[in-house]
């Protein structure tokens, strides 16, 4: 806000954030800060305890009851493949 640009300080909720995008994508530029909250560090060394909710199940589940189920399991596919071909690509080099 001090940059005088819109400006919002949010959780990672993903359906929050499709909002505020959407409500921001007209009047660019614009910020987002979003909070996340991770299970492991940053650096994967350490816990501060399992989240106190799983945002993506939160989100799986809210895609089923929108009849997205098709989409899911598409999205889901798609994740799974792109995966496994970056660890083949990094397994690969020197």
């Amino acid at each position: 806000e001090s940059l005088r640009i819109p400006a919002v300080d949010i959780s990672d909720d993903p359906w929050l954030i499709a909002h505020h995008v959407n409500a921001m994508k007209d009047n660019l530029p614009a910020f987002i800060n979003i909070r996340t909250v991770r299970h492991l560090w940053h650096s994967g060394t350490g816990s501060d305890g399992a989240p106190e909710w799983d945002r993506y199940q939160v989100s799986i589940e809210k895609m089923r009851t929108l009849g997205l189920g098709a989409q899911l399991r598409e999205i889901e596919a798609h994740n799974q493949t792109a995966t496994a071909q970056l660890w083949q690509s990094a397994r690969q080099k020197p």
